[in-house]
């Protein structure tokens, strides 16, 4: 295992523009390295952001390298997922998702 950050990596420089400002929900996902938790939570990510309509835009930051954002956010296991919207957090997850909850998340808070 190697980098759990497959989907478009966010840090502290980037994430208040891509995120807080998206007119978008944003779905991040807060990963660590050699993490196959994180890992299984990418696949999972990856497979929602396959099969729905581009409504939603999706990143990862890797919590170490960028420690004040997974502060902000009380991110302390991985991998957490934060969904966004309107620049607040609309829902977290901790731990990987169960087999099609992130498509519910998506079909009941991105309409």
């Amino acid at each position: 295992m190697t980098s759990a950050c497959t989907i478009p990596p966010l840090d502290e420089a980037t994430f208040d523009g891509a995120v807080l400002t998206s007119p978008l929900p944003v779905f991040v996902h807060f990963v660590e390295r050699d993490c196959h938790r994180c890992e299984i939570a990418q696949g999972c990510l990856a497979d929602v952001m396959g099969k729905l309509p581009p409504r939603l835009r999706c990143f990862c930051v890797r919590g170490r390298a960028s420690p004040r954002v997974a502060a902000r956010y009380r991110v302390g296991q991985y991998p957490t997922i934060l969904l966004f919207r309107d620049g607040r957090v609309a829902r977290r997850l901790v731990g990987h998702p169960l087999p099609g909850e992130l498509e519910i998340i998506f079909r009941t808070e991105c309409p």
